[in-house]
């Protein structure tokens, strides 16, 4: 059996057999780790804002459970009566400078009672114009406190701001139904190393925080004489102003 020869020819006119070429697959490494930074982030995100609600949620529930533990009323005896803070249980207490932090003020025992203060500046001032009424470090005073005071009836206080003297005093008189009557007397006194009289407005004030009424009535035109009011507890009161006075030194 004879054998077959393949010829092959090469030449110009025919073409050279190739491997087919194949295209580059894109890098699919960088892709993918973009893709877990992507993820990764947006995990961390979802937990801060799981943790948050749990936080939140947490200080809502301690903020309640702190609430109830401090309302919540001791089963012993109580010390003081429901009505405790009314003119009838203890008429000679029921008025005093029951006003923390401010210079000088008058109320009741009451949590609904008409609230009186003081306040004062310096007219003219190159320096120091601001007005006083609560007790702040910014006012630079020289000192204040209470002289005398017995804690019912009376009590003396000296206010030293820079050129002046302040002097505040109180009296009650008892009587009536809600705890008697009470006087103040202001008194401005200059201080010898001033180098000039200072100037000074005294102000008063009254309010009946949204529970009752006030009225103004002026005199010759300037001049404030009285304050009439109502109230739920002390029903109708009159506050008067006498005729500011120049003593000796004032």
């Amino acid at each position: 059996m004879g054998r077959r020869r393949k010829r092959v020819a090469i030449g110009d006119g025919v073409p050279n057999p190739r491997k087919e070429e194949k295209t580059p697959a894109p890098p699919r490494k960088e892709k993918k780790k973009k893709t877990d930074i992507g993820k990764m982030f947006i995990n961390i995100s979802i937990g801060l804002c799981i943790f948050s609600l749990i936080w939140f949620f947490y200080a809502l529930y301690m903020r309640s459970s702190l609430a109830r533990r401090v309302v919540t009323l001791h089963p012993s005896q109580r010390v003081l009566d429901a009505n405790s803070s009314s003119p009838a249980v203890s008429p000679e207490r029921y008025w005093g400078t029951y006003r923390p932090q401010v210079y000088f003020g008058m109320k009741t025992r009451s949590p609904r009672s008409v609230v009186t203060g003081l306040m004062w500046m310096r007219q003219f001032a190159e320096m120091d114009g601001n007005l006083r009424h609560t007790c702040e470090q910014g006012d630079h005073l020289l000192g204040y406190g209470w002289l005398m005071h017995d804690g019912v009836s009376f009590g003396v206080q000296e206010v030293h701001d820079r050129d002046f003297t302040l002097t505040t005093e109180f009296v009650k008189r008892m009587g009536g139904d809600h705890g008697g009557d009470w006087t103040w007397r202001i008194t401005a006194k200059q201080h010898s190393t001033a180098a000039s009289a200072p100037v000074i407005s005294l102000m008063f004030y009254t309010a009946t925080d949204v529970q009752g009424s006030l009225q103004a009535h002026v005199e010759e035109k300037n001049r404030l004489s009285t304050v009439t009011g109502t109230s739920e507890e002390l029903g109708n009161f009159k506050i008067t102003f006498g005729k500011p006075t120049a003593g000796e030194g004032a």
